[in-house]
């Protein structure tokens, strides 16, 4: 892992705590919206015990002289049994979270924005906008393997069967963990591919309806935008590049991986702000947000990727700055001590109603 990591979030912070010195009222969740986030507590550990007890039904009786056929069988068993338990746990009655319209909606805001983005052109909004139109939703492990084998097939793979079937339950259980658990989602093959763990891990949040579908709309929105990131249409983020850039004072933070997820968590807090300031009573109060944005950001404070920057810095700076999300944790506009990176480049100013 790259030592600038830790660089990044104390400039990013020390930029914050800039701007809480010039306001006294300044609220502190706006100075470090992390340490708010990341000390919210879980109720339950329904997941946790889950995962567990599948680890004990499947994967502790197999062998390490197991065949593929039978590794294939209970990943398929352990897979099948955990998002349907998973699912039994987390009902929210008849009006639960419907997670294929969530991922609609979020892919329909996202497109709203680039027809209007004044940071892009009208052809490469369309060129984008067609390309997140084609994005679908997988739910399921056998559909993820299922789609993960076709792909290999048309690239010309000759692996046998259970061999490259073994390969696509892997490739799934990197993201989503052995039995489907972690709460995670993740975009390969053209989809982004909706863990069953997700909604437990909201479940042991105790979130209600509303907030559950808004922090995994955060989540999908993010999937979303790794179809059309920095690695995809690189021209598209010239000005959020050069922002970053000279904010940090570290050139290398628009890498590839890095400014992926970057740009990725950019739509992400563009989908949840629009829910948010969508909801039929209006948008909820600061602080309720705050424990969304912990909802959605769940295992960020664990030890990150060297293709991800620092949780801090995706949390206070990405996400608390977005344009979208200032005036909803009621938190000043940007400016000098506390910009905020758009596609157009650096805002200095920006309305926090």
């Amino acid at each position: 892992m790259r030592t600038w990591l830790v660089g990044v979030s104390a400039v990013a912070l020390a930029g914050f705590a800039s701007a809480k010195a010039t306001d006294q009222d300044y609220p502190l969740r706006c100075g470090d919206l992390f340490g708010f986030t990341s000390a919210v507590p879980k109720g339950r550990a329904d997941a946790d015990q889950l995962d567990t007890s599948l680890n004990a039904k499947y994967w502790d009786t197999l062998g390490p002289t197991a065949t593929p056929s039978m590794f294939n069988a209970m990943a398929r068993s352990a897979t099948s049994e955990g998002a349907r338990r998973a699912d039994e746990i987390t009902s929210w009655g008849p009006d639960g979270p419907m997670a294929q319209e969530v991922f609609e909606a979020a892919k329909a805001a996202i497109a709203a924005h680039l027809r209007t983005d004044a940071g892009l052109s009208t052809e490469l909004s369309g060129l984008m906008a067609e390309q997140l139109k084609g994005v679908t939703l997988i739910q399921t492990a056998e559909d993820y393997v299922g789609s993960y084998i076709s792909h290999e097939r048309r690239k010309g793979n000759a692996t046998g069967e259970p061999e490259l079937t073994v390969q696509a339950y892997r490739s799934y259980q990197s993201s989503c963990g052995r039995n489907g658990l972690k709460p995670n989602a993740f975009f390969a093959l053209g989809s982004v591919v909706l863990c069953p763990g997700l909604a437990l891990g909201l479940h042991d949040f105790d979130a209600s309806r509303a907030d559950a579908m808004d922090a995994m709309a955060y989540t999908l929105g993010h999937e979303l935008g790794h179809a059309i990131d920095s690695s995809v249409w690189p021209q598209a983020y010239a000005g959020m590049a050069a922002c970053y850039r000279s904010i940090t004072q570290v050139t290398y933070i628009w890498e590839p991986g890095l400014a992926d997820e970057i740009t990725a968590d950019h739509w992400g807090a563009l989908v949840l702000a629009r829910r948010l300031r969508a909801r039929p009573a209006g948008p909820p109060s600061p602080e309720q947000v705050v424990k969304i944005i912990a909802y959605a950001t769940d295992g960020y404070d664990a030890p990150q990727s060297s293709t991800h920057p620092p949780s801090q810095f995706r949390v206070n700076q990405t996400i608390a700055r977005h344009p979208d999300m200032v005036g909803l944790l009621g938190c000043p506009g940007a400016g000098e001590p506390n910009p905020t990176c758009t596609l157009r480049g650096r805002l200095p100013t920006t309305a926090s109603g």
